[in-house]
């Protein structure tokens, strides 16, 4: 096939997302969330046309082959974050004309500067890459470490399979995590730093125990606090797995349609059992949860100052487990969550080109924006010759993190201390997947 034909072919598969995206959101999103504020509001041709062109456009240029850590997280930001912002992000804007024409500009500029940034090209940063027995045997005693301290200092519970008692659970974690360093900082090294390495490493090398350990320390983790995204970690890392590196199935196509395929089970789910679970852990949490938090602060700035880096996010939380210093009074997720729902519990994801807006408007976007490029370069760099089925997923996995994570809670929330330099020290694996 000619590279301009799959081009229209990946056009032609992003516009079929595109309608089942909307389709959900105004047959089952707005039914079910309409205790929570989540309506329809009319829109007239002119706003569906400009969603969907604003929506379609980064296919013209975005790279067809998965190849590169960045190339996988912007495809990942693209399809999930991107394209639903465009298309349903008038409706959680209220109606807010104003707000949301020009945020939808500045999101497919600030979008354009960062795919073109990372395609100018590589410099490795080789690293002094381990054995892969060795590499293994480091992943799988991290991996033990931090379960052994998270069934030690946690309560499990199977009830959070039941979603009406997840935000119970999630309370629940943050006490038992208070004042405790290992306990609070054990659970993200190991699902956001560990687990999906280790589980990309296994599936694409075919060492099943490792995948196997990797996956029960998810459902470990989500027995603990609660967290739906430990779910979605298993689906991503696997897609990313399959479509690493590979020119057939053609990622550009298959991606789009194996999101298609959750949204579709999760619609049918809704309608023949009929069970929101689906709908909830994945379409929801995916593709609605990140615009939903990101015009939530978009309204809340528009009546208040900005933060301009009072908040300080995960370095504050840190210095407080090590009794430092005063743990801050509320970061941005908890004072906009508090602001919207009147809850304390609420504690809405923010993303570092929100996180930036809310510092410094304009100027916190640019220099957010720049930070992140700056980091897709270096995070291209480590990863340079490694195995496109390990990197790929990974690359999926930091999309997903970048989409719900200020860049200073990367670091530590996101696990970015543990699991870049795993990365790093990663042998060449290319010459171990069968």
């Amino acid at each position: 096939m000619t590279a301009w034909r799959e081009r229209v072919l990946h056009l032609a598969v992003l516009g079929l997302l595109c309608a089942g995206l909307q389709i959900s959101y105004v047959r089952i999103q707005a039914e079910i969330f309409a205790y929570a504020g989540v309506v329809v509001r009319p829109m007239g041709g002119f706003l569906h046309a400009w969603g969907w062109i604003l929506a379609l456009a980064p296919g013209l240029w975005m790279p067809l082959r998965l190849q590169r850590f960045s190339d996988a997280v912007l495809f990942y930001l693209y399809l999930i974050i991107y394209i639903p912002f465009q298309l349903v992000g008038f409706h959680y804007l209220n109606g807010d004309l104003g707000g949301y024409l020009p945020a939808s500009l500045g999101f497919l500029g600030v979008f354009l500067v960062t795919v073109l940034a990372a395609r100018l090209g590589t410099r490795p940063l080789p690293g002094p890459a381990l054995s892969f027995p060795a590499w293994r045997r480091l992943l799988s005693g991290l991996m033990l470490v931090f379960v052994l301290i998270i069934l030690r200092t946690r309560t499990l519970s199977l009830s959070v399979f039941d979603l009406s008692t997840v935000y119970e659970q999630r309370i629940l974690a943050r006490a038992e995590a208070g004042g405790n360093l290992l306990s609070a900082y054990a659970f993200p090294l190991m699902l956001h730093g560990v687990c999906p390495l280790a589980l990309a490493a296994g599936l694409a090398l075919r060492r099943w125990s490792l995948a196997i350990l990797a996956v029960a320390c998810v459902i470990v983790s989500f027995l603990a606090a609660g967290a739906k995204s430990s779910l979605a970690e298993i689906v991503l890392v696997g897609f990313g797995v399959y479509l690493g590196g590979r020119a057939r199935p053609r990622p550009s196509v298959v991606f789009p349609l194996l999101l298609g395929a959750i949204l579709g089970l999760g619609s049918l789910a809704y309608f023949w059992i009929p069970d929101i679970w689906l709908h909830c852990i994945f379409t929801n949490r995916i593709f609605y949860d990140p615009v939903l938090c990101s015009t939530t602060f978009m309204a809340y700035i528009k009546s208040h100052p900005p933060f301009l880096f009072s908040d300080i996010g995960g370095l504050s939380g840190f210095l407080y487990q090590l009794g430092l210093g005063p743990l801050a009074d509320l970061g941005k997720g908890q004072t906009v969550g508090y602001w919207s729902s009147g809850n304390l519990d609420s504690n809405l994801n923010v993303n570092p080109w929100v996180s930036g807006w809310l510092d410094l408007g304009p100027a916190g976007l640019a220099l957010v924006a720049a930070a992140v490029i700056l980091l897709l370069r270096l995070l291209d760099g480590i990863t340079a010759g490694k195995s496109a089925r390990v990197v790929v997923p990974m690359g999926f996995f930091f999309g997903f993190l970048l989409a719900e994570n200020s860049l200073n809670a990367l670091v530590t929330n996101g696990a970015l201390i543990l699991w870049a330099p795993l990365l790093w020290l990663a042998p060449d694996l290319r010459q171990e997947i069968p």
